[in-house]
């Protein structure tokens, strides 16, 4: 629906941060079952990409995956500058990091407040997430053009 609202306004060009911070608002809408649904489905998630059987992925592929290739239409939009393959990875090490910091919340949180004194809502630490993740997108290749393009 969000995907939707975006295209019916006419916006085809949203920065990389105003992409990001629309799932912020998606995952913060979603009214939980209990304290660990995020946890949850970031942990299958990650499984789903980290396991060799396809069936997780395949079913995730089957529910997720029409709103996600519409949306990563739009994050490749944003990064016109990066080859395809780098901007594979890139989405990539955006995921494995979410799943592990949203699937580890609750010892990361308890982490922060006993070693550094620090306690950080689910919210801010999605917020935190959202320039972490768009630098990490708009990072120079370390490569040159002529590898990045061949991998």
């Amino acid at each position: 629906q969000e995907l939707d609202r975006h295209e019916q306004a006419g916006n085809p060009e949203q920065s990389l941060e105003e992409l990001l911070e629309m799932l912020v608002r998606l995952v913060l809408a979603v009214k939980p079952r209990s304290g660990h649904d995020l946890s949850t489905f970031m942990r299958l998630l990650g499984l789903a990409f980290s396991q060799s059987q396809g069936h997780l992925r395949k079913y995730l592929g089957e529910v997720y995956g029409r709103v996600f290739k519409r949306y990563m239409t739009l994050v490749l939009r944003s990064a016109p500058e990066l080859p395809v393959n780098v901007l594979f990875w890139r989405v990539h090490f955006m995921l494995g990091s979410a799943a592990f910091t949203l699937s580890s919340m609750k010892a990361l949180k308890a982490m922060g407040e006993t070693e550094y004194g620090q306690r950080a809502g689910t919210e801010e630490i999605l917020r935190q997430m959202v320039p972490f993740f768009a630098a990490g997108m708009r990072a120079d290749l370390l490569v040159s053009d002529e590898l990045a393009l061949s991998v």
